[in-house]
């Protein structure tokens, strides 16, 4: 109950307008088994496979997903209503009626519009607890379960809030650091996850995920 009682507020809050107050810096975590920015709940399990002052190299393992995919102009509307459906389903809209533990991160693939005028490819997903077993069906028909098989990506992380400013803002400093580093990716494409309710003000942590080259296909054929 804990669990829903927090996405219920992180929905509910992720639908209210940013005061200019509420930014803050991230801090980073000493070494541990369990990174300190998934807080108490499931992660999606990863190992860092290299790290230098401005990204990781992570190794993720294959793993089950719950989505939905929106159309729009910009992050923040498409990540509420990205959100709402897959916060129902986890509340019980599934064949079983069961709730889900709410996990982390709540990841948004995008897929960039041609233009300043058209519309961006959302993908919002949830992570499925791995004590789930079998995944129940979603009885939203907008709501699809997947499984991501395993990827590298390039990760690097910031503080405060992600919105329209700073996400492509730090996903552009990401593609710079790589390039520089002569680091080969698939620029069609980014991840934001996110790991805090929006209530939280201080030592908040975002991530910007690119995906190494080479991967590409079938992480996004199976990415929706």
């Amino acid at each position: 109950m804990q669990h829903l009682q927090f996405a219920a507020a992180v929905f509910i809050l992720l639908t209210a307008p940013l005061s200019q107050s509420e930014a803050s810096t991230s801090t980073k975590s000493v070494n541990s088994s369990t990174p300190w920015f998934c807080h108490e709940y499931e992660c999606a399990p990863y190992t860092v496979i290299d790290r230098n002052a401005d990204y990781e190299t992570r190794q993720y393992s294959a793993a089950n997903w719950v989505s939905v995919n929106v159309q729009n102009y910009t992050y923040r509307p498409a990540l509420s209503e990205g959100f709402a459906p897959l916060f129902e389903y986890i509340s019980g809209a599934n064949q079983e009626g069961v709730n889900i533990n709410m996990t982390a991160p709540v990841l948004v693939k995008i897929a960039a519009g041609a233009g300043p005028f058209c519309t961006s490819n959302f993908t919002v997903s949830f992570y499925v607890p791995t004590a789930q077993g079998d995944t129940p069906v979603p009885t939203d028909r907008s709501v699809y379960l997947n499984r991501l098989p395993p990827a590298t990506y390039f990760v690097s992380s910031f503080g405060g809030y992600a919105d329209d400013t700073s996400v492509p803002a730090q996903a552009a400093a990401l593609t710079d650091k790589l390039t520089a580093n002569g680091e080969v990716y698939d620029s069609s494409l980014f991840w934001t996850a996110g790991y805090d309710a929006p209530y939280k003000l201080s030592g908040r942590h975002n991530e910007i995920w690119i995906l190494k080259n080479g991967e590409a296909a079938a992480v996004r054929s199976a990415a929706g």
